[in-house]
């Protein structure tokens, strides 16, 4: 509604306000529709659609495409379905737009003070059509849109925090790494983010005893995590020594250890029969005041493994690797490992890098962020 009301006004129905005031608050507001429009129908995609076939028929019709307000019940009912190629290019529209009209961020008594809290700017509507490019197989244009968040942002955002930053607000601030978030900070109008348990199943700093999603154990041996995770589940050095581990998972332990037994800082299962030790995540509440912790959306970790692994199908080796490393690196604990990260066999070259590696990196840095279907499908791989 308020996209179509801009839009039969040529643009600007506020006529009588400041050329500062039109392009501080109401082109950002137009900008900030557009993304939500489209963030609205990226999610619809994801979900509901099947996924874009470079040069594929893409003629799939499976959810409304509609971007003028219905006038009537019966209007609304008969929609347009639009097709796959329909759908995946209006949400690229409505990203470039938001991307041409965002401000790049929050300007004190320019913009109003409710737009420094967690919304959209120019580098989050970059970080989306890096994500719908990518989503669509064409790697290059996610590379680009991926490098204009990382080398563009002017110092405000980058991997120089502990991973746990990202996740521990409970005030108007943010990780150093996070470019747009959910504010749940506020305890008089804010909300839990209840559904932040659907990605990290803690609820509150406890497990959720009716679900028992976790790392797979293949994936465990295959990260040389645990030897062998069925019979021996020691936490290898490997795991000890990622600052991820240590700081955003947690370990759940079968219901059978004896109480005796039991150690401080991990989670014992008590109604699901786990027979095994297990690693879940631990991304939510995180903040002093639990329930009411800010919930990242976009960070910055994910465009640099982003444009890796597009730089990577590119054949830019080097270019995969530096990124590669980047993130690796913001991980490493050198007192854990004994060794500085470019010293050891975890450094990255355009000798030894490889897909898996990247791929497997992606896994670890977002382990139940809701990203991992939307990977593999912007891969084209089997999931």
């Amino acid at each position: 509604d308020a996209l179509q009301f801009v839009e039969e006004n040529d643009g600007n129905p506020y006529p009588k306000i400041t050329a500062g005031d039109k392009k501080n608050n109401l082109d950002r507001i137009v900008g900030e529709l557009y993304f939500l429009r489209g963030f609205a129908y990226y999610m619809n995609a994801t979900l509901f659609c099947n996924p874009y076939v470079p040069g594929g028929a893409n003629d799939a019709r499976q959810i409304p495409l509609r971007t003028v307000r219905s006038s009537s019940y019966e209007e609304a009912s008969n929609s347009k379905i639009g097709t796959t190629e329909e759908i995946w290019n209006q949400i690229l529209s409505d990203f470039q737009k938001a991307y041409e009209l965002l401000p790049e961020r929050y300007v004190a008594g320019d913009m109003h003070p409710s737009y420094q809290a967690g919304r959209a700017n120019k580098f989050g509507a970059a970080a989306m059509m890096c994500r719908t490019y990518f989503a669509m197989g064409n790697y290059e244009k996610a590379r680009e849109y991926a490098g204009f968040v990382i080398n563009n942002n002017g110092g405000d955002y980058d991997l120089s925090e502990d991973p746990i930053q990202a996740f521990n607000k409970s005030t108007l601030a943010r990780g150093k790494e996070v470019i747009m978030y959910i504010p749940s900070y506020d305890q008089t109008f804010g909300r839990r983010n209840l559904h932040a348990a659907c990605y990290s199943h803690l609820y509150l700093e406890n497990p959720v005893p009716w679900v028992a999603t976790h790392m797979d154990y293949s994936t465990l041996q295959r990260l040389g995590w645990m030897p062998n995770p069925k019979n021996d589940t020691t936490i290898t050095v490997i795991a000890r020594r990622d600052k991820r581990f240590r700081q955003l998972m947690a370990v759940r332990e079968p219901a059978n250890v004896p109480v005796t037994e039991r150690l401080p800082g991990r989670y014992y299962e008590t109604r699901v029969n786990l027979e095994w030790r297990t690693i879940l995540a631990n991304k939510s509440f995180r903040g002093p005041k639990v329930g009411y912790t800010n919930l990242p959306q976009i960070r910055l970790a994910e465009m640099y493994l982003t444009r890796s692994i597009c730089s990577f199908k590119a054949g830019d080796k080097q270019g995969a690797a530096n990124d590669l490393n980047i993130v690796r690196k913001r991980a490493w604990d050198e007192n854990v490992a004994g060794v500085a990260y470019e010293a050891s066999d975890s450094y990255a070259t355009s000798a030894n890098i490889t897909e898996q590696m990247i791929n497997d990196e992606r896994l670890i840095e977002m382990f139940m962020e809701g990203d991992r279907i939307d990977y593999l499908r912007g891969l084209k791989v089997n999931v």
